[in-house]
């Protein structure tokens, strides 16, 4: 099922003086019809650009539609909310079991693979039948291959397309209580499997054994709570000095005094927790605590500001002027924190200095105040709040301080 606001959809596409969405970008698929194909990229990261489809008319009387594939088809009208789901053809070969008991198949030829413009030509007949193939169209220009743009502009020759990308995203800034405690869960999931790792003795261990025991200690959490709809345990890390995120294969192992930077979602119905520490393998020394504490003082002073009303721009100016006056004179980041949802990317609205959203009741945002030093280490805090009718509300209550493991 779809857990968007829909009040807030229809409110938005019309003040946009839009006639409809056509959405491609899988996790906007997702958000609307509340079904995540398996090619849509959300669950699987496979994309196929124009392999799912959404038409949502501004005008509530014309029933959204759904294009997806044959072989999801009967999920489709299972888990999702629309009544107009129109599927087709793809390579595989499809039988119901009666026809096949009866005798009643019939010889299809299929495709031998995936038919981008077949897929336009069946969205245009579903506008031409809706009468929107002329309107004013919103469509993700930060998404829309080229390709399947240009076929649009084949087809639709009269139609005005207008980028919808950051009038989805504001849709999806506001969270309806049931995405609120999917993030909550999911945040609260993250935090227990990463603090699983302070009960280890790290010192020695690699970058991929590191990940190894979180990802196990996330699942032992998901086996104990199937319902929560557990997807992936991603994590970003790093070990010592050399602060980029690592991959598995890296060979360097964590020593004493090393920090180890951790940024860590785990992902429940495709919605990812995005949280953060850093932990020091041993105790910490003055510099390390020092670093820490500034970055520390620079994100709960953006926590202090943050209320419905607040923009993002002045919170951002909140936490950079702190971190300045502790004295990093130098530190300069292009934003301070971010809305988390659904899939596994930063999205606005952003704590930035020219973001100038105002924050609303039920937006959900992850507030960082990383700091990345070569020959120290990457240093990083990150919690997740959700904005209440007052103030906030904190999903991640872990400690701020550096995380000592042995």
């Amino acid at each position: 099922m779809a857990y968007m606001n829909t009040e807030r959809l229809y409110n938005k596409i019309k003040a946009a003086n839009l006639d409809a969405f056509v959405i491609f970008k899988p996790e906007n698929f997702y958000y609307t019809t509340g079904f995540q194909n398996y090619y849509g990229g959300v669950a699987t990261g496979v994309v196929r650009h124009a392999h799912a489809i959404v038409v949502i008319p501004a005008d509530e009387t014309l029933d959204p539609t759904m294009i997806i594939n044959s072989w999801e088809e009967v999920q489709a009208r299972e888990n999702a909310w629309f009544k107009d789901i129109r599927s087709f053809p793809t390579w595989i070969e499809i039988f119901y079991l009666q026809d096949l008991l009866e005798n009643r198949t019939k010889f299809i030829k299929k495709p031998v693979q995936y038919d981008m413009e077949r897929n336009i030509i069946m969205l245009i007949e579903i506008l031409r039948e809706k009468g929107l193939e002329n309107g004013r169209l919103g469509i993700e220009l930060d998404y829309i291959s080229q390709k399947a743009f240009s076929l649009l502009i084949k087809y639709l020759p009269k139609a005005h397309f207008v980028d919808s990308s950051d009038i989805l995203f504001d849709i999806q800034a506001v969270k309806t209580a049931k995405e609120i405690e999917i993030l909550t869960e999911a945040t609260r999931m993250t935090q227990k499997a990463t603090l699983a790792l302070t009960e280890d003795n790290l010192h020695g261990a690699s970058v991929g054994e590191i990940k190894l025991r979180y990802q196990l200690a996330a699942l032992k959490e998901a086996a104990a709570n199937p319902s929560l709809g557990f997807q992936e345990a991603k994590m970003s890390i790093s070990i010592g000095s050399d602060f980029s995120p690592k991959i598995s294969n890296i060979s360097y192992r964590a020593a004493m005094g090393d920090i180890i930077f951790l940024d860590v979602g785990v992902i429940l119905k495709g919605y990812q927790a995005d949280i953060g520490r850093s932990m020091v393998v041993g105790k910490p020394n003055d510099f390390q605590k020092k670093i820490n504490s500034i970055l520390k003082k620079g994100l709960e002073n953006m926590l202090f500001a943050i209320k419905p009303g607040a923009k993002c721009c002045d919170i951002f100016n909140i936490g950079e002027k702190t971190i300045h006056e502790g004295g990093l004179d130098s530190y300069a980041r292009g934003h301070l924190g971010h809305a988390v949802g659904v899939g596994k990317h930063e999205r606005p609205p952003f704590i930035a200095p020219s973001d100038e959203t105002i924050l609303e009741p039920g937006m959900v945002l992850s507030i960082e105040t990383p700091l990345y030093i070569h020959g120290a280490g990457g240093f990083m805090i990150e919690d997740t709040i959700v904005t209440t009718d007052d103030g906030y509300d904190l999903l991640s209550d872990w400690p701020r301080d550096l995380i000592e493991v042995s």
